[in-house]
């Protein structure tokens, strides 16, 4: 069985310039028809090519013995929002108001949507079991944004689940 070594660049704003291996390599315009060509070969399948792709398939792994599972306890992990400038707290005690948020530490200025939309996936990502309720999103927070304002992002960005009691809220995609 003869390899051929190719290499193929997908991103489409890459520019190769002078490749003395232009045979070799695809580019993102020319992958589909690289695809049909390779579609269009037909070649002989032996047993020893059955016996190799079943022990391939026998051997797949679908869990990585090196990924990590962890898992937090939001009862004991410590609540509020950070700035991404100085990774310090955010919240509306030095200056007030309804549109941002103001860091602590360096006074840098966060708006408040984007800031609760950051909270809620730094949520989604810890804790991707649990349901995304105000109140929950309002605890983590570190209560310093108003429920009225986590609900009006939550029904901007995500979908409710649900009626008053028990309501939760899920991803749009």
């Amino acid at each position: 069985m003869k390899v051929n070594e190719v290499l193929i660049l997908t991103n489409e704003e890459f520019i190769l310039f002078k490749s003395d291996h232009s045979k070799n390599v695809i580019m993102r315009q020319q992958l589909r028809r690289f695809v049909n060509q390779l579609n269009s070969r037909h070649s002989h399948l032996s047993d020893w090519h059955v016996n190799v792709s079943e022990k391939l398939i026998s051997r797949h792994i679908i869990e990585s013995n090196y990924q990590q599972k962890l898992e937090f306890d939001f009862e004991l992990m410590k609540k509020g929002m950070r700035c991404d400038e100085c990774d310090g707290w955010l919240g509306t005690t030095r200056k007030y108001s309804r549109k941002n948020l103001y860091c602590l530490s360096c006074e840098s200025k966060v708006d408040l949507e984007t800031a609760v939309l950051k909270c809620i996936n730094e949520y989604q990502l810890l804790f991707p079991k649990r349901k995304i309720t105000v109140n929950t999103i309002f605890e983590w927070s570190g209560e310093c944004v108003s429920c009225h304002m986590i609900r009006k992002v939550l029904n901007k960005y995500y979908i409710p689940v649900g009626t008053t009691k028990g309501k939760y809220y899920l991803p749009i995609d």
